[in-house]
């Protein structure tokens, strides 16, 4: 016989789904017949909640690829100024990449087959998850958004794994300080000065940070503009005053442990507070645009979710590298 495939996307929501009763679930499906669409799932239960776009055509990929072989080519024939230049390219196509389309975001009218948009669901949620008749599939929303949106998910992943390296780190250097026949620091007990005033700037940050996604999700785009760039430039802040930290150091990076495991520890949250910087920059920029409203913010939650992530490592670091020697030194 001639190859078959389905016309529309059969629901599974069981292990025998040839064996269940045509009234538990759809008759006819979710019909994704406008443009790129795939059906997003919930995660634990596998049943379908929302309708994905899906990204274009895009050269930016290859590109990414290639300038990523770049960068290690530089790197191996020593040249700073080719790996520097790799290395913008990889940026760049990274943005070019993950820069959010108008298209991708629009809410779509009402379907045939019933499906709705985002915001009518959410204005109609008991209304939309209900069968409208019997030959008519559930509705969905069109478009992620907050926890539903694949990249929390992922940013959510990427918190997790990095959970896991900073606590690695941090338990590598209260071994490695118990263990230790010499005073811990070498140098005497940490200065509180600047650590105490980057962490009040970074926790003050996330409240901007915060105040930022409601003021959105209030169709204030002006005030949540400003509060998104005082958060910038309390991240901002926070970088020159750790720099001029490094600065002040007695200590190198390979002088001794202790100063291997304090610019190692300190040296990864940096680079992860200079990330979340450009990508609040970024977000500070579609706000401007008018990119968000209240209800298309979901890049806002993933972001947030990112930097607030950043400020928690922050308290963990403070405690074990600032703290804890005052501590172990009484003990």
């Amino acid at each position: 016989p001639p190859p078959y495939n389905f016309a529309i996307l059969p629901s599974v929501r069981s292990r025998d789904p040839l064996w269940q009763p045509d009234a538990n679930v759809p008759r006819t499906g979710y019909l994704l017949h406008r443009g790129r669409e795939a059906l997003g799932v919930t995660p634990l239960a596998g049943e379908p909640d929302v309708i994905l776009k899906m990204p274009e055509d895009s050269y930016a990929p290859f590109v990414l690829g290639v300038a990523s072989t770049l960068v290690f080519v530089g790197l191996l024939f020593h040249s700073t100024q080719f790996t520097a230049l790799a290395g913008l390219a990889c940026g760049l196509a990274l943005l070019s990449w993950l820069w959010p389309r108008r298209s991708l975001g629009q809410r779509e009218p009402f379907a045939p087959q019933g499906t709705t948009p985002a915001g009518k669901v959410a204005e109609t949620a008991a209304e939309s998850i209900t069968i409208r008749s019997e030959d008519e599939t559930l509705a969905l929303p069109v478009g992620s958004a907050g926890e539903h949106a694949g990249g929390w998910w992922g940013v959510l992943t990427l918190v997790v794994t990095e959970t896991a390296l900073f606590g690695y780190l941090i338990f590598s250097y209260l071994y490695l300080a118990s263990q230790s026949a010499q005073p811990w620091p070498p140098e005497g007990l940490p200065k509180l000065g600047m650590s105490g005033l980057n962490t009040v700037l970074l926790l003050t940050s996330s409240v901007f940070v915060w105040l930022a996604g409601a003021f959105v999700r209030r169709t204030r785009s002006w005030p949540a503009f400003w509060s998104m760039i005082v958060g910038i430039a309390l991240g901002v802040a926070f970088v020159t005053i750790q720099f001029f930290e490094w600065h002040d150091r007695p200590y190198g990076l390979a002088t001794n442990l202790y100063g291997s495991l304090y610019f190692t520890i300190t040296g990864f949250h940096m680079a992860h507070v200079m990330a979340g910087v450009l990508m609040l920059a970024a977000l500070a920029f579609w706000i401007a645009r008018g990119y968000f409203d209240g209800r298309r913010d979901a890049a806002l939650t993933i972001g947030g979710l990112y930097w607030h992530f950043v400020d928690v490592v922050w308290l963990f670091i403070f405690s074990v590298l600032y703290l804890s020697p005052y501590w172990m030194r009484g003990r």
